[in-house]
This record gives C-alpha cells, structure tokens and sequence, in this order.
C-alpha cells in the first residue's frame, strides 16, 4: 500500500512510506468499555494488521505493548505504549503512545444490560527510515461512542460484548511545510470478559477509513486490525 503525502520534497521518497495505522496505538484497535469499570487496571496487549491497507510491506506488522488506566464506574482515563514491529527492514522500529477517556452516560444495570458511553483518545507514532533519517510524525484522534451489552451470568464471570463507531482526525508531518491532515470514520467491536479476581481477557477488531484527497496525493485507504490481550484491575473497595 503506497499510499503517501505529495509534495516536492517528498517525491523522492514516494513509495518509501505506507500508510500507517489510524488508531489510539499504532496497529491496535480503539479500545473501550462502555459499562466502565472501578479501580486501578493493567493490561498486556498485542495487536495486527489484517488487510492490505493495514501493511508498510507484503508481511502484516504486529505491535506488542500495555496500558495503565484508573476508573471510578462511571469515568475512566487509560495510557499506555506499543512496541511496533512495521516488519520494513528499512524502517526503525517506533515506539508509539495512546491514550483516551470514557464516560459513561448510561450505565447498566440488573434490569437493563444496554451500557453507552463517549470516548475521545489520541495516539502519536514517530516513524523513521533507517538510511536516510527521513521522518513521518503521525497524530491521530479518534473519537465516538460506545455500546455495550452485559448478559446475565453466574456471577463468577462477567462479559461485556461491545461496538463504537468513531470519528477520527489524523495529521502527517513530514517536517517543515509538508503537512496534510484529513478525517475518517471507523468503528471498532470485541468482548471483555472479567473473572471475580481481578483477571481478565479482552479481543477487538478494528476498522477504518479515509477518502482520497487529491491535493496532498493521499489515495483512499482503510486498514483493518485485530488485538487481544490479558487485563487484572485493582478493585476499589465498595
């Protein structure tokens, strides 16, 4: 997937740079919890990309990383890194940051299992080529709402399946003048499950996409991820 800025001083490189991930963390979905949770959590996570537009060559790139989060129930705010594997042997491999906030406007109950919330994140990957030192620094913030459902368990185990359509900004910067920025849309769905003690599992896949912009020569492009990972939460004290 070529897929790059235009501009003088880029043609040189045309070819060179692939579009990379739209999402919080490079090559990870976008992540939420409509029905929030208490305490302090911590996650393992792993991530990659399925589809064509997902790849900076033939070979799909994997990222590797965890988040830190804290959240009252009804409120929660998460960071966290990834170590991205691009799988371009004439690439660096980056470190990339993320993080996003969640409130939860309607929260589940006994009676009703349907949980919304909004969330807004940002993510920043700092790209660079081995050879040349040429640079692409990528910002993008996605932003939307969550759904989720709680079904009725046995009280050992709780699931929450999930799904979020988004909004995202995303901005390239090659240095200097050589800019563009444009907005897509995504969405992103999975499941998390949660056992009394703390432990738990989560998986999503995640999607998004943007139009051509002729001016900045950006052809149209919509990667595909899916990420999995294991979670322990601190409970608060009722």
């Amino acid at each position: 997937m070529k897929k790059l800025i235009g501009g003088m001083a880029l043609l040189a490189v045309m070819g060179v740079w692939a579009a990379p991930a739209v999402a919080q963390i490079a090559t990870m979905p976008v992540y939420t919890s409509p029905a929030g949770y208490a305490g302090v959590k911590i996650s393992a996570d792993w991530g990659m990309g399925l589809n064509d537009d997902s790849k900076f060559v033939d070979s799909s790139p994997m990222a590797f990383g965890g988040m830190l989060g804290f959240g009252t129930g009804m409120f929660n705010i998460n960071a966290g890194a990834a170590y991205v594997d691009t799988k371009d042997e004439a690439q660096k491999k980056p470190i990339s940051f993320g993080g996003n906030i969640g409130v939860t406007v309607l929260p589940s109950t006994e009676q009703s299992p349907l949980a919304v919330n909004v969330f807004a994140g940002g993510g920043y990957t700092k790209y660079e080529q081995e050879a040349s030192g040429d640079q692409l620094k990528k910002l993008d913030i996605p932003f939307g709402v969550g759904i989720g459902f709680s079904p009725p368990t046995s009280g050992n185990v709780g699931f929450e399946i999930w799904a979020a359509p988004r909004g995202v900004y995303s901005r390239w910067d090659f240095g200097g003048d050589d800019t563009s920025s444009r907005f897509g849309f995504g969405a992103s769905g999975g499941v998390n499950v949660n056992f009394n003690a703390g432990f738990g599992i989560h998986a999503a896949i995640d999607w998004a996409t943007f139009s051509e912009k002729t001016e900045d020569l950006l052809a149209k492009y919509s990667p595909l991820h899916f990420g999995a990972g294991l979670h322990y939460t601190f409970r608060t004290p009722s």
